[in-house]
């Protein structure tokens, strides 16, 4: 409602006089719901948000043959904590969390859990090339999710935002009707989006 269509008090009286029967509030009374109501309506607004309003659409991801060192190296370079795994089409297929990556070096590199503690503090775990003569590298396929919640381009903030909150998740693939890859939705997209 602009500026010129504000609600007076004239307003409320003549849309009184339409009902035609006694209301039990004062016009003080209407005019603060009134105001309550719009207030709530902003809010409730500021939802309403398209996914592929605010999603980042350069995404970085990666294939099955992605190796632990090359997820490492990725996610320490781009700062991002989740690489979603796609096949040659872009279609989502699974995805690796930092969380994940932690795991399993941790578990199969046998690092201590004090240098697993110094990567969770931003320390990087400098995973070394493996040499030649090592068994065969670990790659995404090994350690990926493939029961992927993802967003659609339309799906409003609100939604993708009760499904990170209900999930315990950070990001979201957002994968458009062709069933491709069009971007990603993360808790700072939302909390950009929304001014909080």
């Amino acid at each position: 409602m602009s500026e010129n269509e504000k609600l007076t008090a004239r307003d409320i009286r003549s849309a009184l006089k339409q009902i035609g029967v006694y209301v039990d509030v004062t016009e003080d009374d209407l005019m603060k719901i009134y105001e309550l109501a719009l207030e709530h309506a902003k809010k409730e607004a500021r939802w309403k948000i398209p996914v592929k309003g605010i999603m980042t659409k350069e995404v970085v991801t990666i294939g099955e043959e992605t190796t632990l060192h090359q997820m490492s190296a990725l996610m320490n370079q781009h700062r991002i904590s989740g690489l979603p795994v796609t096949d040659r089409e872009r279609h989502v297929i699974g995805i690796v969390t930092e969380a994940d990556l932690i795991a399993t070096i941790c578990i199969k590199r046998g690092y201590s859990f004090i240098r697993t503690l110094k990567y969770l503090f931003g320390e990087s775990l400098q995973i070394p090339e493996p040499a030649g003569n090592e068994n065969i590298e670990t790659t995404a396929r090994d350690v990926m999710k493939t029961r992927v919640i993802t967003a659609a381009p339309d799906d409003d903030v609100s939604q993708v935002a009760a499904i990170m909150d209900e999930k315990k998740i950070k990001r979201l693939p957002v994968v458009g009707p062709d069933g491709k890859l069009s971007g990603i939705i993360s808790r700072a997209d939302i909390v950009r989006a929304i001014g909080v």
